[in-house]
């Protein structure tokens, strides 16, 4: 799926030098727990569409886009503090934790550019990171119930 952009984003992607630059930004959410965690990979916090954005360095590579994959993509954020891992030590690995990028300018942080929501898979966390992988699950590759129609096991079909 191509990524459509503004077109002040499309320029500020083209140019090689500036201040305006895109800013990601990372909702965490869980079933389990109220409450989101929303950080912004930005020098200051970031107001965007009702929502505080925390100011927190991290590394991720945005979800790429290859034929006949699943998208992938990878998050570090730094183990700065203890809210972090204590939230994700209550949810005892993570399951069900959903991440959405949202990918704004700093000029204008209300007009989300992209966004998309992937699970949180491979939790790791040590003293200075925490980590995962982010993707989709296949559900179109998970086996069923194997249920053969025969004559015998379903007249009505024959």
């Amino acid at each position: 799926m191509p990524r459509v952009f503004s077109p002040s984003m499309k320029a500020n992607l083209i140019r090689t030098s500036g201040d305006q630059q895109p800013v990601v930004l990372l909702e965490i959410t869980n079933t389990l727990l109220t409450g989101t965690i929303r950080v912004a990979r930005a020098s200051e916090d970031i107001h965007s569409n009702g929502n505080d954005y925390i100011a927190c360095w991290f590394e991720t590579s945005l979800p790429d886009d290859q034929a006949e994959q699943l998208p992938r993509a990878k998050l570090e954020i730094d183990n700065v503090g203890r809210s972090l891992t204590r939230w994700l030590e209550q949810l005892q690995g993570a399951p069900e934790t959903k991440v959405k990028f949202i990918l704004v300018q700093e000029s204008d942080p209300d007009f989300i550019e992209w966004s998309i929501e992937m699970d949180l898979m491979n939790l790791t966390v040590n003293r200075f990171k925490v980590s995962g992988n982010l993707g989709f699950n296949d559900t179109l590759n998970v086996r069923t119930t194997n249920v053969l129609y025969r004559p015998i096991t379903a007249p009505g079909l024959f």
